[in-house]
């Protein structure tokens, strides 16, 4: 069940970014040359992901802490907002510190 939603929902994404990929496509000048990834990925974000909204997320992700999550839990979350913060998902190392800070002391303290 959850796959056929996960599906149907990704049917319907694609044809609002279709809608949205044809709508630039008519208002974009002809000396602007085509449209691409960049341009229209912040477009699509603008109109379905405000900025407000994306804001909240980087707030939410440095201010996460383990607390009485679970390990996978805790890192589930991790993963979920971490996207939203770019320095964090280029940088590698600086990822690894986030999540070590955030992480419950006990799992900190156990850890070799």
């Amino acid at each position: 069940m959850l796959v056929e939603k996960a599906k149907l929902f990704a049917c319907q994404l694609k044809g609002v970014a279709q809608v949205l990929l044809k709508k630039l496509k008519k208002k974009r000048v002809v000396d602007e040359g085509p449209i691409d990834w960049e341009k229209f990925k912040v477009v699509f974000l603008d109109r379905f992901f405000p900025v407000e909204m994306r804001e909240a997320n980087i707030f939410e992700f440095i201010n996460l802490r383990q607390g009485d999550m679970s390990v996978n839990e805790y890192a589930l979350k991790f993963m979920q907002l971490s996207k939203y913060y770019l320095t964090m998902v280029v940088n590698p190392r600086a990822r690894m510190s986030k999540f070590v800070l955030g992480a419950s002391d006990l799992l900190v303290n156990v850890t070799p």
